[in-house]
């Protein structure tokens, strides 16, 4: 994977963002697992981009396609659909897989709300890293005025391929021991 190698347009500042393909699979009390997506963001904590939680999507158009999938499994014909499913015993469908995970996004939204906590300090303050087109940090200003900026990658380094990790939270973001 290629490298996300940073430097600050201001100081001598150094520093990496590493792509991994990571799963966040939040454990709540009464036992229902929510997966999200991570996010790489600035910790001011640590100092550092780091792995954080993403922020959550907004309520209101979750709760809509909620409803939408509730109008539709309301009709008759998938009542039918759904008998003759239960009957041969087959699982649940793609309506009620998606809609029990709109459940958990909107559970998962309500519960964390707007933090994106650090993965590897437990940190809070982390602010997002996004880029122009000419790989310049907006929105965000290094501690010494200047802006981070994305390093044209070097073809030429060595390259690491990280396998998929799930990291286990709980429902305020913290890490859990899990086994599974």
């Amino acid at each position: 994977m290629p490298d996300g190698r940073l430097s600050c347009t201001a100081c001598d500042y150094r520093g990496f963002m590493v792509f991994r393909r990571i799963t966040l699979a939040y454990h709540f009390a009464d036992g229902t697992t929510v997966d999200a997506p991570r996010d790489i963001r600035w910790c001011s904590d640590c100092g550092n981009p780091r792995d954080t939680e993403s922020s959550q999507p907004a309520l209101e158009p979750l709760q809509a396609e909620l409803d939408a999938l509730k109008a539709s499994s309301a009709t008759p014909r998938y009542r039918v659909k759904r008998w003759f499913s239960r009957l041969f015993g087959l699982g649940a469908d793609d309506l009620q897989k998606r809609a029990d995970e709109l459940r958990g996004q909107i559970r998962l939204a309500k519960a964390r709300g707007d933090e994106c906590r650090c993965l590897i300090c437990a940190g809070v303050h982390t602010l997002p890293l996004t880029f122009d087109e000419n790989g310049v940090c907006t929105g965000f200003q290094h501690d010494c005025g200047g802006h981070l900026q994305l390093d044209p990658p070097d073809m030429d380094a060595p390259r690491f391929n990280y396998g998929r990790e799930t990291i286990h939270l709980d429902d305020a973001g913290k890490r859990v021991q899990w086994s599974e």
